[in-house]
């Protein structure tokens, strides 16, 4: 089975071209998509906020920020394409949760899309983007 790792933001034109993208891979049908949502930690000195610790809210993160609008409309598509889906999230750096959750899922593909930039950013990615590029070990499509 082919898995694939897509990382979500809350950008809904991102995440569908990152459906469309997937749709027009040419895979098993017996491919599974992990979409993979990341919140950035918080991070701050001392162990405790109002008597609440810092470890415990990022604990609660997804509770605090809720998921994307846009992933259940990419998971039914998903789902609708003939992939299995499963949702993971995480809080930590984007480009380290990435790896390390490509890392642990064993994927066979990352799926990313990149922000929209002008002709001359093109040429470069930004630095999340980059990074996995650089570091995964396994291919990376950039949409």
């Amino acid at each position: 089975m082919t898995r694939i790792l897509v990382p979500l933001d809350a950008d809904g034109d991102r995440t569908m071209r990152q459906v469309e993208a997937l749709r027009d891979l040419p895979l098993e049908t017996d491919a599974e998509v992990v979409l993979l949502h990341v919140y950035d930690p918080i991070d701050a000195h001392g162990t405790g906020v109002a008597g609440t610790s810092i470890d415990e809210i990022n604990a609660a993160m997804e509770q605090l920020h809720g998921l994307p609008d846009g992933l259940p409309d990419a998971d039914e598509q998903l789902r609708d394409a003939g992939y299995t889906t499963r949702l993971i999230t995480a809080v930590d750096d984007v480009d380290t949760a990435i790896l390390s959750v490509a890392t642990d899922e064993a994927a066979d593909l990352i799926v990313l899309a990149t922000r929209k930039q002008s002709p001359v950013g093109k040429a470069l990615f930004g630095s999340v983007a980059q990074s996995v590029i650089l570091d995964a070990t396994v291919p990376v499509l950039v949409i």
